[in-house]
């Protein structure tokens, strides 16, 4: 169900960061990060680089 949620998160604000995600959702980066990866797997988000940040 996590996922799931993650996932419309991911789609209402798109180019959100990590941490704007792991707080709307109240779940911890790590497992932000585990399910960020699934969905690049499956090519179901694409991942980039902040252009502000380059850490980011």
């Amino acid at each position: 169900m996590t996922d799931y949620n993650v996932f419309l998160s991911i789609q209402e604000n798109p180019g959100c960061s990590q941490q704007f995600l792991a707080d709307k959702r109240h779940v911890q980066r790590s497992l932000l990060t585990r399910i960020i990866k699934k969905y690049v797997a499956l090519g179901l988000i694409e991942r980039r680089n902040s252009d502000h940040n380059k850490s980011a």
